[in-house]
């Protein structure tokens, strides 16, 4: 999904699912903005997952330590 489009499909299935959970009346706007929201919440995510699994920059920079004393 490029940023800001969503399908018509996509539109249809957000107000289906989103109808149930509230007594607001949604439109296809409210539907393309939910979407846009959740898609980038969501890889955001990822994304604060991907750089906690790396090491730390100082860790993999680091020459070795020497212990011989």
């Amino acid at each position: 999904m490029k940023h800001g489009v969503v399908n018509p499909e996509q539109i249809d299935r957000t107000l289906e699912f989103w109808r149930k959970r509230t007594a607001r009346q949604l439109t296809n706007e409210d539907a393309r903005q939910i979407t846009v929201n959740m898609t980038r919440f969501f890889e955001i995510l990822a994304e604060w997952d991907e750089r906690d699994r790396k090491p730390p920059q100082s860790e993999t920079s680091a020459p070795p330590i020497n212990k011989r004393a």
